[in-house]
């Protein structure tokens, strides 16, 4: 993890400003490709759900503007939810609410 707490980022992204702050679709991008690594399935799908979650945001917000930026907060709340989603932990969990059967429940910790 770098020290601004943003996810690392995969080699063939190595050679972009690092101090720049990382676009919706650039986190979209490099958290697919972590999660599919890790076996999650549908990893993009799961990944625009996290950096949405991150962003503190619908994820259809996340999945329409692509070439927003995240800010400081949002970048290492991603860090941390997708260290955790990584290490399979289940999404419900990450947001701490689940959904049955159109009831949104909230999840105990």
């Amino acid at each position: 993890m770098s020290a601004a707490g943003a996810m690392p980022l995969p080699p063939q992204d190595a050679g972009r400003d690092q101090g720049k702050r990382m676009t919706v679709g650039e986190a979209v991008d490099a958290l697919a490709r972590r999660l599919a690594a890790a076996g999650v399935a549908a990893s993009r799908h799961e990944a625009r759900l996290v950096v949405a979650l991150a962003m503190e945001v619908e994820p259809a917000v996340a999945l329409g503007w692509p070439e927003r930026r995240l800010d400081d907060e949002a970048q290492a709340r991603l860090a941390a939810l997708a260290a955790r989603r990584v290490s399979r932990e289940p999404y419900a969990r990450l947001a701490g609410r689940r959904s049955f059967w159109s009831l949104d429940f909230v999840l105990s910790s």
